[in-house]
């Protein structure tokens, strides 16, 4: 089983069409033998608004249609809770991403996404296993790749 950390705009992937969308599906939606869910998927608690709002964006910049809008955003309401399993981003989270700030060109929100894959990657290798943060902004993959955390572009899929 592998364990996957997808920021948002990973997570957007699944219910807009994006470059590596079909390769999102395809990981979430994988099964094991006795139809169980394949990998297991963190995230910040934080994603779930950032989510909502970029397909409120993608509405409003008329990328999608309303219809779009309405059933991206009740499918992902839907499956949040049941597909990730969402961290909490507490002092030390925060503390940690205002570091990363200072080492890194990284936005606020995505400091925040790589310090709590790192976290959760650490407490992960304690039972001998790896977390690959999933995400297609480049100085994400830029910053974890450099704090030793394996990644993975889904825009490089498909």
């Amino acid at each position: 089983m592998a364990h996957f950390y997808f920021d948002a705009d990973t997570q957007v992937k699944r219910y807009l069409a994006e470059k590596g969308g079909e390769w999102i599906k395809a990981l979430l939606d994988a099964t094991n033998d006795g139809g169980e869910p394949a990998h297991e998927f963190y995230t910040v608690d934080i994603s779930q608004v950032e989510v909502a709002s970029a397909i409120a964006a993608a509405y409003r910049t008329q990328r999608i249609d309303a219809d779009t809008r309405e059933e991206a955003f009740e499918l992902h309401i839907a499956e949040s809770a049941e597909t990730y399993q969402h961290l909490i981003a507490d002092a030390v989270i925060q503390a940690d991403a205002t570091c990363l700030t200072q080492k890194y060109p990284l936005k606020a929100i995505d400091a925040i996404h790589v310090a709590t894959a790192l976290q959760l990657n650490s407490t992960l290798s304690e039972y001998e296993l790896s977390l690959t943060l999933v995400s297609g902004d480049h100085q994400v993959l830029t910053a974890a790749k450099a704090e030793g955390l394996p990644t993975e572009n889904p825009n490089t899929h498909e």
